[in-house]
């Protein structure tokens, strides 16, 4: 009777040991993605073919049903960011295919390299996060609506910084120009931590580990739906646990000789509440992802 309770004890304080583990990489995972970013090494590039007029800083996207060419980024498309075009030369590494064909441009996904930003949201400092802005391929200071950034600034870019040009853009108040010029900036595509939740009674923490995993905003209905499975999911798992547990005590208590037999169907019953459990997190990733 005691060595199965001791055999019972062990089992359990291993599942408990895994879901602390599991909780403990989820946390971390979501502490780093909320972090700031910082200046990393430039690794390597590699070429794209592309048909429209790029310049070296601009944010890119990759052209639709083809992987091999980028063309501007856009609002409207601001998950399909890609990555910036930068110069071959800047890289530690360039890797270019010659068998494309048409003008062929560098793209870096990650490094310290310089980004073509407007002030159309005003003055940017260093640290602030970039995102795209009305302009195809230019960006701008993020703000609190933007899903996405691309970069984390390195320098300040105002009114006394260098212009490379102006553009007039339309926006809800009117006819606007805008600067733009050229900000060392560290590239980071990734979900903006800014962001403010525009989902209606989610509490902020269940919106922020849901856009971490799935790199996106997710709906309400969807992140209830989600904590809706897995505390179902919960329930049945430790219940079983528990009537498993309780039973083959009770059982080998009644008829020691029979403890083999016990141990191995309480056994099933530990994996089979594992495998719905993790199968229910899985479901709710793909809800959430899809």
């Amino acid at each position: 009777m005691q060595k199965t309770k001791q055999s019972s004890s062990r089992v359990l304080y291993l599942l408990a040991t895994f879901t602390l583990l599991i909780v403990f990489l989820l946390t971390v995972h979501h502490s780093s993605a909320a972090s700031p970013t910082f200046p990393v090494p430039n690794t390597f590039i590699q070429s794209y073919s592309t048909s429209a007029n790029l310049q070296n800083g601009m944010i890119v996207q990759l052209a639709k049903g083809d992987a091999t060419s980028v063309i501007p980024a856009s609002q409207d498309n601001i998950y399909g960011t890609f990555g910036i075009i930068v110069n071959s030369a800047n890289a530690a590494i360039a890797i270019q295919d010659s068998t494309k064909t048409g003008s062929a441009v560098f793209v870096a996904n990650n490094g310290h390299y310089n980004v073509l930003v407007s002030d159309q949201n005003g003055p940017i400092s260093a640290g602030n996060y970039l995102t795209v802005s009305s302009l195809d391929g230019i960006a701008m200071k993020t703000n609190s609506s933007a899903p996405i950034v691309i970069a984390q600034a390195l320098a300040s870019f105002n009114n006394s910084s260098p212009i490379i040009s102006t553009e007039k853009i339309k926006t809800s108040s009117g006819t606007v120009t805008v600067h733009i010029g050229l900000v060392s900036s560290n590239i980071s595509i990734g979900h903006n931590p800014l962001l403010v939740s525009s989902n209606s009674g989610v509490p902020r923490v269940l919106e922020q580990f849901s856009r971490t995993i799935t790199g996106k905003s997710v709906t309400a209905w969807r992140i209830w739906l989600g904590v809706s499975v897995i505390a179902i999911a919960s329930i049945m798992a430790g219940t079983m646990l528990y009537g498993a547990a309780r039973s083959s005590l009770i059982s080998i208590g009644r008829n020691p000789l029979s403890k083999k037999a016990i141990t191995k169907g309480f056994i099933q019953v530990v994996l089979l509440a594992l495998i719905i459990f993790i199968s229910s997190v899985f479901g709710v990733y793909l809800l959430l992802k899809v």
